[in-house]
């Protein structure tokens, strides 16, 4: 409602966007791959950012990204970044390959550009 004198109303606030992804523990041998997946959905803000010659791509929506965060080797992922999606689900399933038996936490990252949230794997490879 919009009094005379009176400003719009704020704009709702924003929330991470919310991930759900494969089981927290995992394991696998050298030179073996681990599947694993994480899907997000977003509150769908921000909102797209408009020009005069349409809605600027990529600028708003919820991607996801896989990450090694730590272990004794290096970490390869099939797919590391998801498309951005607006207004619907994204999901990203990948394949981990490692470079030498020990524990190494992986985390997949949605974020819609301001705002992320973190689902952490943890996978001992033998």
């Amino acid at each position: 409602m919009n009094i005379r004198g009176g400003s719009a109303p704020p704009n709702p606030p924003n929330a991470a966007p919310m991930i759900t992804g494969s089981p927290a523990q995992q394991s696998v041998a050298v030179p073996d791959r681990v599947a694993l997946t994480a899907s997000a959905h977003d509150d769908a803000i921000p909102k797209p950012r408009k020009i005069e010659s349409g809605i600027v791509p990529g600028s708003a929506g919820v991607s996801i990204r896989w990450v090694y965060s730590r272990g004794p080797g290096t970490v390869t992922f099939s797919s590391p970044v998801s498309p951005r999606q607006y207004g619907k689900a994204v999901e990203l399933p990948t394949t981990a390959s490692f470079s030498a038996p020990g524990e190494y936490v992986l985390r997949a990252i949605a974020s819609d550009g301001l705002l992320e949230s973190v689902h952490t794997v943890t996978v001992a490879v033998r």
